[in-house]
């Protein structure tokens, strides 16, 4: 299930958009000095090249800088449908209803981006210190963002987003699909979101592995999400694999236990190429 949406090619179309200073970060930093540069998409042709508002561009990162639910769905409304800003957002979503779903609150307190030597840029506290983000490389189509780097790496193709298919489960009652997966732009993991689906059985004990294509598979290094799938709902998890990329197969373990009845083992397949 391919979802590389598109990532630009030809020339740069004229026009150029400078941003200045935004709101200064949550975290602690000082707003930078200078602008921003936003160029029209490369796919973008005629009207389509018309380039986001600042007002725009500053409520897509703040969105993305807040960290949560309703801050990521400000960030989609003002990314170009299906373009790389759009699925990128889309995975942040999905982590952050995984979060949720483990019992915690997502959100970075009240990070807000801002502009610094010539990026967007936030901040946020992790057990390991302050990891920062930097957003270059800024495109636009049809009056919203399309495409940027983070960290001085290119996100097209380092997100991928699923068809939202449920895939059966073979074992238990139920199934799972596949939300999106990225290939981290601050480490060397990749994330894997998805949906786990309980049918009659309670599914607990949610495991997975991932292999690229003729690779070994390799185990999640951690995951988050619900302890349980109870029957007839539907639980949101994130997976991180070291070191992997995108192209491979994500086996999920479920446990089941069927009202009445013994425990069982099952396994979920999903493509994520």
């Amino acid at each position: 299930m391919s979802a590389r949406g598109r990532t630009g090619g030809g020339r740069v179309l004229a026009g150029v958009l400078l941003v200045g200073p935004l709101a200064v970060c949550g975290a602690g930093g000082s707003s930078g000095a200078g602008s921003v540069a936003v160029r029209p998409d490369p796919s973008a042709t005629g009207s389509s090249t018309a380039l986001p508002s600042a007002k725009t561009l500053q409520a897509y990162f703040d969105g993305v800088a807040s960290g949560t639910v309703p801050g990521y769905d400000d960030a989609k409304a003002a990314a170009v449908p299906g373009s790389t800003a759009d699925r990128y957002v889309t995975y942040l979503r999905a982590a952050a209803e995984a979060v949720l779903g483990g019992g915690h609150t997502p959100g970075n307190g009240d990070a807000s981006a801002q502009v610094d030597s010539g990026a967007f840029k936030f901040c946020t506290d992790s057990g390991s210190g302050k990891v920062c983000y930097r957003y270059t490389d800024i495109t636009g189509a049809d009056g919203k963002v399309a495409d940027f780097s983070v960290n001085g790496r290119p996100v097209a193709d380092r997100v991928l987003v699923g068809s939202g298919a449920s895939v059966p489960a073979t074992g238990v009652d139920g199934g799972a699909s596949l939300v999106a997966a990225f290939e981290n732009t601050s480490g060397d993991d990749l994330f894997v979101a998805v949906r786990v689906r309980a049918g009659a059985d309670d599914l607990s004990g949610v495991g997975a592995t991932y292999a690229a294509s003729g690779g070994r598979p390799v185990q999640s290094s951690r995951m988050t999400g619900p302890d349980d799938v109870h029957p007839g709902t539907v639980g949101s998890y994130v997976f991180a694999f070291p070191g992997a990329r995108l192209g491979g197969t994500l086996t999920l373990a479920l446990h089941g236990v069927s009202p009445g009845g013994p425990a069982t083992e099952g396994t979920v397949v999903l493509d994520a190429r």
